[in-house]
């Protein structure tokens, strides 16, 4: 998703895992997306949140989507429209 949208969508990873295997999987896969550590769980609390999670704020701060292991690129593609 990141390298088909990533021009026109800021892409951000929020991890829980241990922060040093979670660097060691963004050198080996190459991510260019900046990734959270969400140790205490702020975020997973805030938004009910299960792994894999796909959450789509809008510029004004408003969830357009929210899907756990689902990836809609034709969602995103009627979005960017």
């Amino acid at each position: 998703m990141f390298k088909e949208f990533g021009d026109r969508i800021e892409f951000i990873g929020i991890n829980q895992g241990d922060r040093e295997k979670i660097e060691e999987y963004i050198k080996e896969y190459g991510l260019g997306f900046p990734i959270a550590y969400d140790q205490d769980k702020r975020i997973y609390s805030l938004f009910g949140a299960r792994v894999p999670m796909y959450i789509l704020i809008d510029i004004n701060g408003i969830i357009k989507y929210m899907e756990p292991y689902a990836s809609d690129k034709k969602y995103l593609e009627k979005l960017l429209k």
